[in-house]
């Protein structure tokens, strides 16, 4: 495993909140309807805030639905803090993913 890379950016106008780049695996999981795992994976996790995340993944997860990312790394703490997929864009290598956190604050710390 890599060694996590956390590095402070400015947040832009439409931004509520600064972001950071963040180069570590984190893991994901989707839940069908029916409540099913559909989708676990090792991803890496490109940047973070204290309330979103952004993710390179090789599948497309469709806006709206909602996914668990669990971490243990320096600079984040995961328990299954569940996200709200606010837009999922194809990339040449797969796709990138932005999420909006909807579990408690406690689920997610980003740590500096």
């Amino acid at each position: 495993m890599s060694s996590s890379v956390v590095i402070k950016v400015s947040a832009k106008e439409r931004r509520s909140e600064p972001r950071m780049i963040y180069c570590d695996a984190v893991n994901v999981t989707a839940y069908n309807t029916e409540g099913i795992a559909c989708y676990l994976e090792n991803v890496e996790c490109v940047e973070v805030s204290d309330h979103g995340v952004r993710l390179s993944l090789s599948v497309r997860i469709p806006p709206g639905q909602q996914i668990l990312i669990s971490a243990s790394q320096p600079g984040l703490r995961a328990s299954n803090a569940a996200f709200q997929v606010v837009w999922c864009k194809p990339t040449k290598d797969g796709y990138l993913l932005g999420g909006k956190l909807i579990s408690s604050s406690e689920d997610w710390q980003v740590l500096s």
